[in-house]
């Protein structure tokens, strides 16, 4: 099941990007994903949703390969975007390189990537569900933040992600979500090895680490 919108006014010489959401029709959190993305963006998108296709990876292919444009964001349904987060995913990125943000969770943990660096997502809890989400809270966070715009060579969490279109390669997907070796597969061994560069950019989403794909 796939439904394809589109915003606008277009922004610049028609440039138009894609957004790719898996979600199940049961998810608590898409509508107001849906609504965040719409009033943040800085530029119009075609929204590309996979709606009850409980194998995550697969969902993301299909939807990449159905995107109209270029570029590519990849998208869980239970991130709220901060204002104007697209911009720097889409402006650092290229063929060569993969764009990666900042991800803020109420309850962050560390995660151990294959050469030994660690990744910990920003802790800052505005509410671990949609029903007490502190959006202001939020926010107010990113727009307080010090980042640099950019860290070249460096990686982010695993989603969101954007990609050229021309550059992307098929998640592994043999497996069902929430199997986290499939980004770790393709992120830190496939990529890297096929010469594919990292950035990570000044962009911010919030997480309610749901797993909204396996909800009951």
């Amino acid at each position: 099941n796939q439904v394809v919108r589109g915003s606008s006014p277009r922004w610049g010489a028609n440039f138009m990007y894609s957004i790719v959401i898996p979600y199940l029709s049961t998810s608590k959190y898409i509508d107001r994903c849906k609504h965040f993305l719409e009033i943040n963006k800085s530029l119009p998108y075609e929204l590309v949703e996979i709606v009850d296709e409980t194998d995550v990876y697969y969902a993301f292919n299909y939807g990449v390969y159905k995107a109209k444009y270029d570029k590519v964001i990849l998208l869980n349904d239970d991130m709220i975007v901060s204002k104007g987060w697209d911009y720097p995913l889409l402006k650092h990125n290229n063929i060569e390189t993969i764009t990666t943000g900042y991800v803020i969770e109420p309850n962050p943990g560390i995660n151990y990537r294959p050469n030994g660096e660690t990744i910990s997502n920003i802790k800052l809890d505005c509410g671990q569900s949609i029903d007490v989400f502190d959006y202001d809270k939020f926010q107010q966070f990113v727009d307080s933040s010090q980042e640099p715009d950019v860290v070249q060579n460096s990686k982010g969490w695993y989603m969101p992600i954007c990609f050229d279109k021309k550059s992307f390669v098929s998640y592994p997907n043999r497996v069902k979500f929430p199997y986290e070796q499939n980004d770790v597969l393709l992120i830190d061994y496939v990529l890297p090895n096929l010469g594919y560069k990292f950035a990570k950019v000044k962009s911010f989403v919030y997480h309610f680490q749901s797993k909204s794909l396996k909800e009951d």
